[in-house]
């Protein structure tokens, strides 16, 4: 699999997220963009990574759209291959991420993948890492990532996607927009 779009498989009683993508920069570049002092900020939303980076710490997050904190407790750390954590905040259950990267020729492959316990979180979380990967290939590339005006296009082929599979789960929508600032 080399495509942009990320597919959703049943797991057990669970569903996973998997995007696979080809990348032309080596691996430890894409390490860092991952896991680099102030690397995640710059194409997610404003990440803090523990110094050091260790299996048992925390990873900060704070979503300005949505105005909620999240955190990433690492259960597995191979660098530069592997990072993983268990993903937890206000919004619900506690949702493992892990991201593999295998040296290519010429780059690397990066293997994203999240398990969703709410049915209902799949379009929407598949949309935002869809959104938020090809804002970490802008940055990889030379730019500034860009923003998130894919993402409604993105969440309503993902429910598509979904029902056409047989999902019937009623998707959440996009997250909360803050108010304009004065």
């Amino acid at each position: 699999m080399d495509g942009r779009d990320g597919v959703v498989l049943q797991v057990g009683g669970e569903w996973e997220i998997r995007f696979e993508r080809r990348l032309e920069h080596p691996a430890e570049q894409v390490w860092a963009a991952i896991t680099g002092p102030g690397q995640m900020s710059r194409w997610f939303d404003r990440t803090q990574m523990p110094d050091p980076l260790a299996a048992g710490t925390v990873i900060r997050f704070h979503h300005e759209a949505a105005g909620m904190d999240s955190e990433g407790h690492i259960t597995a750390l191979d660098p530069p291959r592997l990072i993983e954590w268990l993903w937890s905040g206000p919004s619900g259950a506690a949702n493992p991420i892990r991201w593999v990267i295998r040296p290519e020729s010429g780059g690397c492959r990066l293997v994203m993948s999240q398990r969703v316990k709410d049915p209902a979180m799949l379009a929407r979380s598949a949309a935002g890492w869809h959104a938020c990967l090809g804002r970490m290939q802008d940055v990889l590339d030379g730019g500034h990532g860009g923003g998130m005006e894919a993402w409604p296009v993105l969440f309503e082929r993902y429910c598509a996607e979904l029902r056409a599979s047989g999902v019937t789960t009623p998707q959440l929508g996009a997250p909360p927009t803050p108010p304009p600032k004065p």
